[in-house]
């Protein structure tokens, strides 16, 4: 498959998904202002406890995915030998290179979680 009809398929799928995310707004007519401001970040999510949990649950969720993808298809564009000892070694290093990439973002929102772990969230709406 050449890199252009790769581009299409990934922009086709894009486009599907906008478009899926458009006639679900459509089909449930909510007013638009208050959909508009719901896309505005806003200073309340970092004073609310459970609005924080929330949104850092939302972006782990987001991220840590792509992050493996993306990881994995690095990998393959690495070279190897055939032998056992080097695809062993490989796979080490792909080991170590997506634990680490996994993690040190993770490590940047893991004072907010153990904050608002710590914090009652028990009444959670």
């Amino acid at each position: 498959m050449s890199n252009l009809r790769r581009w299409n398929v990934v922009v086709g799928l894009i486009l599907a998904i906008a478009g899926s995310f458009a006639v679900e707004i459509w089909l449930s007519r909510p007013e638009a202002i208050p959909l508009a401001i719901g896309f505005v970040p806003r200073a309340e999510i970092l004073r609310d406890p459970a609005m924080l949990y929330i949104a850092i649950g939302i972006l782990g969720a987001t991220v840590m995915p792509h992050n493996l993808y993306l990881h994995s298809s690095i990998v393959q564009t690495r070279k190897y030998g055939d032998a056992v000892e080097s695809r062993a070694e490989a796979i080490r290093f792909a080991s170590i290179d997506s634990a680490i990439a996994s993690n040190v973002p993770s490590s940047s929102l893991d004072p907010p979680v153990i904050v608002t772990m710590n914090n009652d969230v028990s009444d959670v709406r």
